[in-house]
């Protein structure tokens, strides 16, 4: 009885073998490798090598090699706002401060939207005592 257990175990190891290489060579068919880089989408400073500042001027501070366009191209873009970047909001967030065009344009005449406060408590105090002439009398003492 062992044996015939054993002589199964067997057979079904090699069986699941064969399934798990038979499997790996298909990966492997289709596994492509990508060699391309890019430039670290977290930098967004010229990365610069300076020399103390007691010996350099600020005037003689450059940089030492020129800095590819493509390169500047990049960080700008990275430093757009989101509805300058894509074209449809990424998030449900984004949603909410796609759109802010200003729908009406804000005159300061237009007396149907503004809505200006008029007198305020110190005000309406201060011409309270003109009139009562306390005021009139603290100046002139």
């Amino acid at each position: 009885m062992a044996s015939n257990n054993a002589k199964v175990n067997n057979k079904e190891k090699a069986i699941s073998d064969a399934i798990f290489i038979e499997r790996i060579k298909k990966e492997n068919k289709y596994y492509k490798i990508y060699d391309s880089y890019t430039l670290n989408k977290n930098i967004t400073k010229k990365l610069v090598n300076t020399e103390k500042p007691q010996c350099v001027s600020v005037q003689d501070r450059k940089l030492t090699e020129e800095v590819d366009e493509e390169y500047i191209k990049l960080i700008e873009y990275q430093n757009l706002p989101p509805n300058k970047k894509y074209i449809l909001p990424l998030t449900e967030s984004q949603n909410y401060g796609w759109d802010c065009k200003v729908l009406l344009p804000e005159t300061m005449t237009d007396p149907r939207l503004r809505f200006p406060i008029k007198t305020t408590d110190i005000r309406f105090n201060a011409e309270c005592s003109k009139r009562s002439g306390t005021m009139a009398s603290k100046k002139k003492s």
